[in-house]
């Protein structure tokens, strides 16, 4: 589904550039109304979000991952109004946690809670099976943020909710846990979330910059907030 959405975005994207430098985009933005129009497709109505696969057989799989949020945040007109709230309420209800998004819901009968199967040491395997099955990615609050920004737009309320959100990675992880000044890969899908993977990781950093950078009132506000202790 998301490889749909970053196809999207990159015609649009390519048909915009095309007509600023004077040639002509159009067959690029009808490919992206045709991908447009297909990517209907991938809407779970019973569930109201989208479906994460769409087999070659025309089975779907209805796993419940982050990934859709990239229909948003990479453009506002992939999905309705009404979709993008229906998608994001549904994230942030299973796969919201304070330091970044689950990979896969708490509900889902393959859910990993636990990095490595919680085990001190554990082997490359039990590392692998769990990476994308309920680990906690950082770097997924920069598209959460987006979608976020896109659906309740950029008044007070929602800048203090955001920021809230990103202080608490902040003062918990990015003062006491990490390298300082950095963010870890991975954490626990399970409370209380603990840190996995590395401990400075370049995703991770990069998506929190780019968010203070668009939206740069959301820094001073999620730095007071750690500052207070969130």
């Amino acid at each position: 589904m998301e490889i749909s959405a970053l196809w999207y975005h990159f015609l649009r994207t390519l048909a915009e550039l095309m007509d600023e430098f004077g040639q002509d985009g159009d067959v690029y933005g009808e490919m992206a109304d045709e991908t447009r129009a297909g990517f209907q497709s991938f809407w779970n109505a019973e569930r109201n979000c989208l479906y994460d696969v769409i087999n070659p057989d025309g089975t779907k799989d209805d796993s419940i991952r982050p990934n859709q949020l990239l229909a948003i945040s990479l453009t506002k007109d992939l999905l309705s109004q009404e979709q993008q709230k229906a998608v994001l309420d549904l994230v942030e209800t299973e796969l919201l946690t304070p330091f970044g998004l689950r990979s896969l819901s708490p509900k889902h009968k393959d859910y990993k809670g636990r990095y490595g199967s919680g085990k001190r040491s554990a082997s490359q395997y039990e590392r692998d099976i769990s990476y994308h099955q309920g680990t906690v990615w950082a770097w997924l609050l920069g598209p959460w943020v987006d979608a976020r920004m896109t659906v309740h737009g950029c008044d007070d309320e929602n800048l203090r909710f955001v920021s809230a959100q990103i202080a608490l990675l902040l003062h918990h992880h990015l003062l006491f846990e990490a390298g300082l000044g950095t963010v870890s890969e991975i954490f626990d899908g399970d409370a209380p979330h603990k840190a996995q993977g590395c401990i400075a990781q370049a995703w991770s950093v990069a998506e929190l910059l780019r968010v203070f950078s668009e939206y740069p009132e959301l820094q001073g506000q999620a730095r007071a907030l750690s500052a207070a202790g969130a």
